[in-house]
């Protein structure tokens, strides 16, 4: 097989969600090839290598990046002074997300279509599989002027991912497998995030873009901006560094461009590039598994103990693995060569099986090591279902304390105090003559009594659920709205699903009982739930609102900017401290007015507003 055709073979395979090469494999193919044909034979065989082309045009091209390389600094530094210094003297750095390209087409601010990138200029049809995909697919935004359209990606987010690794060998290859069947399988699909990047038509630049994602209540990919007056003089070693952070789902780099750059629309974008760092790749054979115990929800965490090897100038002996199903899926064993790939700073990952050879079966225990309470299956997790395992209590008490803000405290301190539990926590008093002991009494003080009960809350332990989430929930209903059980079944948040908010309330109700034993303690002086709720409105403002149905004179989102300008915070749903609620049917029963009349909230049409301003 030529190198063409290994290329070929190599990127059909990885488009349908089973690689049979690493993407450092395969840039070095592209790179032999490269050198073998013309520069115009190579630019028309590299534009060649997409997805397959569909019946759905795009109304603007969803192009390719031309890549930049860590190892190539004059390069790189040669296209900043010629494509972004002339424009702004900062970079725009965001992550490049590796997942399914997608573009999300909406109507009179309501969700119409979803497109696969496709050749760029025509894709499939996915609307039906992406209207079940759980996190990150708003159903309506506020933009009623005209059409919409939203680039981004798909992919499985590495939260998301440890209840289906049994099934797939990594993220990426679930989301296309999961995206490439026929037929929808919603209780996949529920796994899936859309992340977006790009609003586009060329008319916003990137800062703008990224700030007004947010704002319309898409989950937005990471980024951040870096200043070039002057250019750093280690700039390469930042941008490796920050391509080689874990952003919590998978990337291939950065991209890069100014921050008031704005869509070319054309295939290879000449402003915009995509920043790559070579991936390391090592083998090296299991010499056993190890299950530790459980953690803060019960849940047992495989590591496979390898023989050491050499990665980047680090001496690898542990990977973490998944979770049993994965192992078994994987075919994994006590014995087998395994390939372990790291990308600048992550943690390597094991990512596949070279060998099974006579590997001993992976041994799943039976019984937990802490509490010796058999284990159970849950999904594709094995956990401790004792909620009084002191392995458990340990994990939710550090997690719990980090999260408040609490440092220099490990698990193997608390369990030489014997601080097992929240009330183990609450009780604890330092013995003058140890230093650390002080030092921990004095931050329970500070971080913990001086903390508001929403943030004591938020940084209680919550399985699966991180800050994110916690805040748009408790946003969008009210704490003491959630806290007297009062959750609307048919109004959720945006990318907020049933799922999310069972494994929400499988918590809440032990996590509210612990906030209000700490508000009880003699020593609390943080603020109350209602005095937060309160206070979160910007100094200076007037008051909230929220819009609601179709308005007769502007445009939900030109009213939103009118209100804001008078001095008034927008809100995107109704809950417990908002003042108005701005809607032309005031009694319609629809769900945010029966919430608003609920909790007392001022319902006012159009021309009351308009008389407000």
């Amino acid at each position: 097989m030529t190198i063409r055709e290994q290329i070929i073979e190599a990127n059909k395979a990885y488009r349908l969600g089973r690689p049979v090469m690493t993407d450092q494999a395969f840039d070095d193919l592209c790179e032999a090839y490269e050198k073998t044909v013309s520069p115009e034979e190579y630019a028309a065989f590299r534009d060649s290598l997409h997805e397959e082309t569909g019946k759905v045009s795009h109304p603007f091209i969803m192009g390719s990046l031309d890549k930049m390389k860590a190892e190539e600094p004059d390069k790189l530094l040669a296209w900043i002074a010629a494509r972004v210094l002339p424009v702004a003297p900062a970079l725009s750095v965001s992550a490049k997300i590796d997942g399914i390209s997608c573009r999300l087409h909406y109507e009179k601010g309501r969700m119409a279509s979803a497109t696969t990138r496709g050749d760029g200029h025509s894709g499939t049809d996915i609307t039906d599989k992406v209207k079940l995909v759980g996190h990150g697919v708003p159903a309506s935004v506020q933009n009623r002027k005209g059409p919409l359209d939203i680039r981004g990606e798909l992919v499985i987010k590495d939260a998301d991912f440890v209840h289906i690794a049994g099934q797939f060998a990594n993220p990426r290859n679930a989301c296309a497998g999961i995206m490439n069947q026929k037929t929808a399988e919603p209780d996949l699909l529920r796994h899936i995030s859309f992340v977006s990047y790009e609003i586009m038509g060329g008319e916003r630049t990137k800062r703008d873009q990224f700030s007004s994602l947010a704002s319309l209540g898409f989950d937005v990919a990471w980024n951040t901006e870096i200043g070039l007056d002057p250019v750093p003089a280690d700039i390469v070693g930042q941008l490796t560094g920050l391509a080689g952070r874990d952003f919590g789902y998978p990337t291939d780099g950065l991209v890069l461009s100014s921050p008031l750059y704005k869509a070319e629309n054309r295939y290879r974008p000449q402003a915009q590039v995509a920043f790559k760092l070579n991936q390391l790749v090592a083998q090296s054979r299991i010499a056993g598994i190890e299950w530790g115990e459980p953690s803060k929800d019960g849940r047992m965490c495989p590591v496979a103990v390898i023989e050491p090897v050499e990665i980047g100038g680090s001496t690898i002996t542990r990977v973490t693995l998944h979770n049993a199903d994965w192992i078994r899926q994987m075919g994994l064993g006590i014995g087998s060569i395994v390939e372990i790939v790291k990308s600048g700073d992550v943690i390597p990952k094991l990512t596949r099986v070279l060998a099974g050879g006579k590997a001993t079966p992976v041994k799943v225990p039976g019984k937990c090591p802490s509490c010796g309470t058999p284990l159970v299956r849950d999904g594709c997790d094995i956990r401790c279902p004792n909620g009084d395992c002191p392995s458990r209590g340990y994990e939710r008490v550090l997690a719990f304390i980090t999260n408040i803000g609490i440092k220099r405290v490990s698990r193997k301190t608390l369990e030489a105090w014997s601080v097992g539990s929240f009330d183990k926590l609450l009780a604890f008093r330092s013995n003058p003559d140890y230093k650390m002991e002080v030092y921990f009494e004095k931050e329970i003080s500070r971080c913990v009594m001086g903390a508001s009960a929403i943030d004591l809350f938020k940084a209680l332990p919550f399985r699966d659920l991180a800050d994110i989430t916690l805040t748009k929930i408790i946003g969008h209903y009210g704490y003491r709205n959630l806290k007297d059980g009062r959750i609307d079944a048919d109004d959720f948040p945006d990318g907020v699903g049933q799922k999310t908010m069972d494994a929400f309330r499988a918590c809440a109700a032990a996590n509210f009982a612990i906030v209000e034993k700490i508000m009880r303690d003699p020593r609390y002086h943080g603020a109350a739930a209602e005095d937060v709720e309160w206070e979160s409105r910007p100094v200076g403002q007037k008051g909230s609102v929220c819009f609601t149905g179709a308005l007769d004179t502007m445009s939900r989102a030109e009213a939103s900017k009118r209100a804001a300008a008078a001095g008034y915070e927008v809100k995107s749903s109704v809950a417990k401290g908002l003042t108005y609620l701005v809607t032309n049917d005031p009694e319609s029963g629809s769900s945010k007015n029966t919430k608003a009349r609920q909790l007392g909230i001022k319902i006012i049409t159009e021309q009351e507003f308009l008389a407000l301003l």
